[in-house]
Order: C-alpha cells, then sequence, then structure tokens
C-alpha cells in the first residue's frame, strides 16, 4: 500500500509534463503560419498581389525598406486567392523619393509582381534567416 502512494506524485509529474508538452507542440503548429490554407508560399505564380503597408518605409542606403501584409492574390485569369502572411518590401532608391515618404500604415498597394520567398542557407550552420523571419 505504501509504494502505490509514493508513485502517485511521480504519475502526476509525468502526467503534467506530457500535458503542457503537447499543449505545447499543437499550439506551436496552429501558430506557425506555412501550416494555414492560405499561406503566400503554396500560391507562388504569376499576377497582382494586394499588400496593406504595415509601417512606414525607412531608408537605407540604396533603398527604401517597409513590412507588409498580403491579403490577396489576382492572375491573369480574373481568380482571386485570399493569402496570408507578412512581406518585407524594398523599393528602390530614385530622384523622387518624396513618394516613399507618402506611404504609411495602413495603405494599401497593388504590387505587380508576386512576392519571392527568402532563400534558406548555403552553408550548414549559417544564420537562417528564411526561419527567424517565419517565427
Amino acid at each position: 500500500m505504501n509504494t502505490i502512494n509514493s508513485d502517485w506524485p511521480r504519475f502526476q509529474g509525468s502526467a503534467s509534463f506530457s500535458s503542457f508538452f503537447c499543449v505545447g507542440i499543437t499550439s506551436t503548429r496552429l501558430t506557425d503560419v506555412r501550416n494555414h490554407p492560405h499561406w503566400q508560399g503554396n500560391f507562388l505564380t504569376d499576377g497582382r498581389v494586394l499588400v496593406r503597408i504595415l509601417e512606414s518605409p525607412t531608408p537605407r542606403e540604396k533603398t527604401w525598406k517597409a513590412t507588409g501584409e498580403m491579403l490577396l492574390q489576382t492572375s491573369d485569369d480574373s481568380t482571386t486567392i485570399p493569402l496570408q502572411g507578412k512581406v518585407i518590401l524594398y523599393f528602390s532608391r530614385s530622384g523622387n523619393d518624396s513618394v516613399y515618404a507618402e506611404i504609411h500604415p495602413g495603405n494599401l498597394l497593388m504590387l505587380r509582381h508576386v512576392p519571392q520567398l527568402i532563400p534558406g542557407p548555403a552553408n550548414p550552420g549559417q544564420f537562417n534567416f528564411q526561419r527567424y523571419c517565419l517565427f
């Protein structure tokens, strides 16, 4: 009788750990954008993409950088696909930089080119910027 009572705390600890482990795996799987049916990586085809700007463009040495949220993609045959995911936008600096200063969060842009996925690391052990952006 004494051995049954002494095993109970060990069982409770194992059951609690297993429960938290399963909840963690499930929440990670559900929040990973790659598992969403409307993730942009599933629809890398020709067409136009509607993007909502999330932050104002900031000037860099040769480009302006902004982030946006992809909303939908239209193809040449007028089909529309809802999208989910964020995008990093780079605009080349030109003589008319005042155009980019007029872009504010909440503005909608229609892109002529479908954004590309960030390539994975070329070397083993190299920093994985693609994975960093996905998380």
